[in-house]
């Protein structure tokens, strides 16, 4: 691996592919989550994770999903 973070890695491929992304991390009920979200062409996909890695992970499948 080149030291990139595999969220990193997802997040350069959609920006790649034009998605727009963002992510937050905030607390909800006590627990540090994080938010991740990706829009291009109308479309919005958000996924909410305890760690970045998952977050962008289910992000990634969310969009696969829909894209295939």
């Amino acid at each position: 691996m080149d030291g990139r973070h595999y969220w990193e890695i997802i997040a350069d491929q959609l920006k790649a592919k034009g998605w727009s992304i963002g992510w937050a991390q905030f607390i909800e009920d006590g627990f540090l989550l994080w938010t991740v979200d990706a829009r291009k062409d109308g479309y919005t996909h958000v996924s909410k994770a305890e760690d970045l890695n998952t977050a962008f992970v289910e992000l990634e499948v969310s969009i696969r999903e829909v894209s295939a």
